[in-house]
């Protein structure tokens, strides 16, 4: 009897599981063009490791076939039911108007560093312990741009007289 209820327990458990999760596996087989291959062989055999890594822009990732379709379809709904194969040529030109689509910030490679300034008598004075430990709130270091900011609205408030409401006017 005891091994007829773990028998029993143990199809119950395996049909509480979805049917999506008892599925045999199944695998998505990519065909890809032997001149595609040959060409990437080439590629692999000319260049270094190093060269390979490099990526100069966004145009070299590749993008997949779905999108490049959907990137250029055109308006005549005939020309959208034919299913071709597309050239090397088109696809360079859907990934340069892939490119093309992305904002300038994210297409620019202008590198832009902000530098952080010690002063070297602090430094040299004081240990490293010293100079990690915070003390008050006024240890923590003010961007300049915020440091300004508080300033300009300062001199602004100074600037502009104070209007005293008193009910002792009148």
């Amino acid at each position: 009897q005891r091994s007829q209820s773990a028998k029993n327990l143990h199809e119950r458990m395996y049909d509480s599981i979805p049917q999506s999760l008892k599925s045999e596996l199944l695998v998505k087989s990519v065909y890809q063009d032997s001149d595609i291959q040959m060409e990437g062989r080439r590629l692999v055999q000319s260049k270094s490791v190093g060269e390979l890594s490099q990526i100069h822009g966004l145009s070299e990732f590749p993008v997949p076939s779905v999108i490049e379709r959907l990137m250029s379809k055109s308006d005549d709904p005939n020309e959208g039911t034919s299913l071709s194969r597309m050239s090397l040529s088109n696809i360079s030109l859907s990934r340069k108007s892939l490119y093309s689509a992305l904002p300038k910030s994210l297409t620019t490679q202008d590198c832009l560093v902000r530098s952080r300034v010690e002063d070297p008598d602090i430094v040299k004075t004081k240990s490293v312990s010293e100079l990690a430990t915070l003390n008050s709130i006024a240890d923590f270091p003010i961007p300049t741009n915020v440091e300004r900011f508080i300033q300009n609205r300062r001199a602004k408030s100074v600037d502009q007289p104070r209007i005293e409401l008193s009910g002792s006017d009148s």
